[in-house]
């Protein structure tokens, strides 16, 4: 029997569907076999080892047969694009022309979506034509800028947005507040975009003129030409960004991944840093828990909607999908979902590069911290960091934006105040 080649959902259906069901059946027999077998004996450590070994086991399965994520997914596509990111950047693949009336409402003018790669029509000259593949496919993609655009109709002020390129892309802005006072730029958590910060922006948009990027390799709006390789990337980036929008020093404000890349930007680049904000920074003073680490991958490989949900509600004590922002937000995460992330894994700084930290710096972390243990991580910011202050925030956890906006925009004013250089 010959397959359909100009047909793949067929052959998803016959291949993937079929082998993935009996890859998993076999895996969980086996897996469980040897969890009852070591469980009986008394070996817990190693019936765990063998539990990790089923997980990955599992997703190591659906992610050849089904594509889950990036390559090397979807290798029943009859697009060569679609096996491997590295043959997608080989060249332009010809775009899809935009929706007809009664479509999809949200289309981008400037880019145009081919096999899940974002070309640009007419981006400079100096940019790089091969564009690292964000998004699994078109539709993945119009559904997720469908979704934050959606989110953004809750961002309380008035607001323009801004594209900027540089070596490794394009980075969308969105500008508000104050024209004229120093810049406050934020950067998103992991996963995250900066539809994150509709909470605070009203109150600080008031006094301030603020810039929130969409962190260039991570979700949002913002393209990445290629895999980033280093941690010193990211201050290219950002020092590129500053270059374009002719800051020559800025104050930021950081949320957990984005607190740990705002780190290393003022660690390696403290001539343009005036003031530092860590919200709930993940990294920078003490490791990530492992079992933060733990239930974020559980997370990202089962993407179902009640792990997503159990995910924020552990994440944060204000989360109620009952509300509007909330529930949109939801379906951005879960969109957000088929896109690929490409980042650094933060890792801890040593103590001679917390000590060259000479800004002032304010890091404020909830009293039901997740992600770390915070306690340690004042300590340490205490002990190393010439000027540094800490604030425990009450009935908070890792999501300070969504628990106490309020509370944090007090303490991110006053410090911006009182220790304006």
């Amino acid at each position: 029997m010959s397959l359909p080649t100009y047909f793949p959902g067929w052959m998803y259906l016959y291949f993937a569907g079929f082998g993935s069901i009996a890859l998993v059946l076999v895996a969980l027999v086996f897996w469980t076999w040897m969890k009852v077998n070591r469980l009986a004996n008394g070996y817990l450590r190693t019936a765990l080892k063998w539990n990790m070994v089923g997980y990955i086991f599992m997703f190591s399965a659906s992610w050849f047969a089904c594509g889950i994520g990036a390559g090397p997914g979807n290798l029943l596509s009859t697009d060569l694009s679609m096996h491997n990111p590295f043959l997608a950047t080989m060249g332009p693949s010809p775009g899809c022309s935009p929706p007809s009336p009664g479509g999809p409402v949200c289309w981008l003018d400037s880019v145009h979506y081919s096999m899940g790669l974002i070309q640009e029509k007419d981006g400079p000259t100096h940019m790089n034509n091969r564009q690292f593949p964000g998004f699994r496919s078109p539709g993945a993609q119009a559904r997720y800028m469908c979704a934050y655009d959606t989110v953004m109709e809750k961002w309380p002020v008035p607001y323009q947005t801004l594209t900027v390129y540089s070596q490794l892309g394009k980075t969308h802005i969105i500008e508000c507040g104050l024209a004229g006072s120093a810049p406050l730029i934020f950067l998103s958590g992991f996963g995250a975009s900066s539809t994150m910060w509709v909470p605070m922006i009203e109150r600080l948009s008031q006094a301030h003129h603020l810039f929130a990027l969409d962190t260039i390799g991570d979700q949002g709006k913002s393209i990445l030409n290629r895999k980033l390789r280093a941690a010193s990337e990211y201050v290219l980036w950002l020092e590129e960004v500053m270059r374009e929008l002719k800051f020559e020093k800025i104050s930021i404000v950081g949320f957990s991944q984005g607190g740990w890349i705002a780190m290393n930007f003022a660690i390696h680049a403290p001539e343009h840093v005036d003031q530092l904000i860590l919200i709930s920074p993940n990294a920078g003073f003490v490791p990530v828990s492992p079992r933060f680490l733990l239930r974020l991958v559980r997370m990202a490989v089962f993407p179902t909607k009640s792990n997503i949900h159990n995910w924020a509600r552990w994440n944060s004590t204000a989360w109620d999908y009952d509300k509007p922002y909330f529930q949109l937000l939801f379906e951005q995460m879960r969109a957000g979902m088929k896109s690929k992330i490409s980042g650094v894994l933060p890792i801890t700084f040593t103590d001679e590069e917390l000590s060259s930290l000479s800004m002032p710096v304010l890091m404020l972390v909830g009293e039901q911290e997740i992600v770390n243990d915070a306690k340690a991580a004042i300590q340490r910011g205490q002990a190393l960091v010439p000027e540094f202050e800490a604030e425990v925030i009450p009935n908070a956890r890792h999501m300070l934006p969504f628990d106490q906006p309020q509370l944090v925009c007090e303490h991110i004013l006053e410090f911006l105040t009182t220790k304006r250089n």
